[in-house]
């Protein structure tokens, strides 16, 4: 089920100092060149994106869950080299 209220919809947000805008595949570089910094991802459930792929899988696998920044991820967290890849 699909819920169809306003209160889903993902407007962009634009105003006079600052721009929300919905995560779009563009911004893979963007959220691996954020992502370069392994305490910002110390208490994440999943492990630090190192690759521009890895970014693009962690933006694709956030994208199909709409819900999921709400609902904690099945994705179990490490500390190692594992990657964050979306199947």
């Amino acid at each position: 089920m699909t819920p169809s209220s306003a209160w889903y919809e993902t407007p962009d947000l634009i105003g006079d100092h600052v721009k929300l805008v919905q995560l779009r595949p563009e911004h893979a570089a963007g959220l691996l060149k954020a992502a370069d910094d392994d305490e910002v991802f110390r208490l994440q459930s999943f492990a630090r994106p190192t690759t521009l792929d890895e970014a693009k899988g962690l933006h694709d696998w956030y994208t199909a869950r709409p819900n999921a920044i709400t609902k904690r991820s099945s994705y179990s967290s490490s500390t190692t080299t594992s990657s964050f890849v979306a199947k």
